[in-house]
């Protein structure tokens, strides 16, 4: 029963991630990777993976889509000039 109520409630908070994206002209997976900008701030490609369970390749692909659209920007990781920092502009803010 009781995961039943949980995938309920997946199932809701999913539809409504992908109706903000459909606001903001984006899919499920840019707003996941917006949502993890905006609510832990500046992060690396790896580390958008590793939290969010999404494949590398998928984050690669999804930044470098959102980059495009002027939603965020690449930014050289002060420790290690090799590694880029995703900073969300004024017009990624979600």
């Amino acid at each position: 029963m009781e995961n039943n109520h949980f995938n309920v409630a997946w199932a809701k908070s999913t539809a409504l991630y992908t109706k903000a994206a459909s606001v903001l002209g984006v899919g499920y997976p840019e707003m996941m990777v917006l949502y993890a900008l905006e609510s832990m701030g500046e992060l690396t490609q790896k580390q958008i993976a590793e939290n969010f369970g999404m494949q590398k390749q998928t984050v690669h692909t999804v930044v470098s889509a959102l980059q495009k659209k002027g939603y965020l920007l690449l930014e050289a990781s002060e420790g290690d000039k090799r590694e880029k920092r995703i900073v969300l502009t004024e017009s990624g803010q979600v």
